[in-house]
């Protein structure tokens, strides 16, 4: 992945300094589209900064601004600045913004099986709704990235209708982080982009990078559930990753499995700090005794819920059941990753 991703950035992503209306409509809007965080100054207020300064400009026939780029980032983007019609060149100032929110992106977890049927779709989607349900001013993407995937929506409950893999392709063009947002299913501040009976996650191709760059953006937190066969396809998908989180279970598979997947974690991604989910343990003492044959510290022991088949069966989504041991573990395990 572009080091681009990797910029600490202390600084907002848009300043706006102006008094007029309609230029602070129009650019309000756009950052909307755009996905980023847009600060309004007055016109003399020079007490902010951000990576891209927008400043009006007086005594022109039309709407006009100024727009450059911190000299922190001249690295990455052009320096000095240049004066844009705010009704004609709406395009181009959507790409600075887009060029801005680059900068900076919320948290991406990965979730990977260690072997086939271990639970991550089911573990994926109940974690993405308790962690959504938890801060309604936090918005959180979950992202379907297995080719074969016939769907998880019903799973998550979702409440309005959007597009789905099969309706992007690599003819899309720039994906706009908040237009893609608005244009995915969701519930509340969940958006799910998910497969459906028509096409999963392409394996080839640059969409699914321009897709997790896009939600990114505009997501405080994006969960993305991975098919084991990610290690294959798609590895540049998991250096997106700020924490993985390797989910086993209690079957004879569980330890060789997950010895041999963490086993590549580690040559290849040492740097991604780590968690291990067990599924459909007893508690704690049986997780820890799985996590000490694979070889991992930091651990979370996830219970079965009894009703958990008879639930999907009957359309219930997944976190509905608060008062379930699954739920309870991993809401802790949402906490866990509060600090990543």
């Amino acid at each position: 992945m572009d080091s681009l991703h990797y910029l600490q950035q202390p600084l907002p992503c848009l300043v706006l300094r102006a008094s007029s209306d309609i230029i602070r409509a129009r650019i309000q809007a756009l950052a909307e589209l755009a996905g980023i965080d847009i600060r309004l100054a007055g016109p003399t207020d020079t007490s902010h900064s951000g990576v891209l300064l927008f400043e009006e400009e007086y005594g022109m026939k039309v709407p006009s601004i100024r727009a450059s780029f911190h000299p922190s980032y001249a690295s990455y983007f052009a320096e000095g600045s240049l004066v844009l019609d705010v009704e004609e060149e709406a395009g181009d100032i959507l790409e600075l913004m887009i060029a801005a929110g680059a900068t900076s992106r919320g948290t991406v977890i990965g979730l990977l099986g260690s072997h086939g049927g271990v639970g991550t779709t089911t573990l994926a989607c109940t974690l993405a709704h308790i962690v959504s349900a938890a801060d309604a001013t936090q918005s959180i993407a979950l992202m379907d990235c297995d080719p074969l995937s016939t769907g998880i929506e019903t799973w998550c409950g979702l409440s309005t209708p959007g597009i789905n893999w099969a309706d992007l392709s690599e003819k899309t063009g720039t994906l706009v982080p908040g237009r893609l947002a608005k244009a995915l299913p969701g519930r509340g501040n969940l958006h799910v982009l998910s497969a459906d009976e028509r096409a999963g996650m392409p394996v080839r191709g640059e969409l699914p990078s321009r897709a997790i760059t896009a939600l990114s953006q505009s997501h405080d937190m994006t969960l993305m559930d991975f098919p084991r066969s990610i290690v294959m396809d798609n590895t540049e998908l998991l250096s997106w990753c700020d924490t993985l989180i390797l989910v086993t279970d209690t079957s004879p598979h569980a330890v060789p499995g997950s010895r041999r997947t963490l086993a590549f974690l580690k040559e290849h991604y040492p740097q991604i700090p780590l968690i291990l989910a067990v599924n459909r343990v007893s508690g704690g003492a049986q997780a820890a005794s799985i996590a000490y044959d694979i070889g991992v510290d930091t651990i979370a022991p996830i219970r079965l819920a009894r009703t958990l088949t008879k639930d999907l069966e009957h359309g219930v989504p997944l976190g509905e059941r608060h008062r379930s041991g699954m739920y309870k573990d991993i809401a802790r395990l949402a906490t866990m990753l509060e600090g990543c």
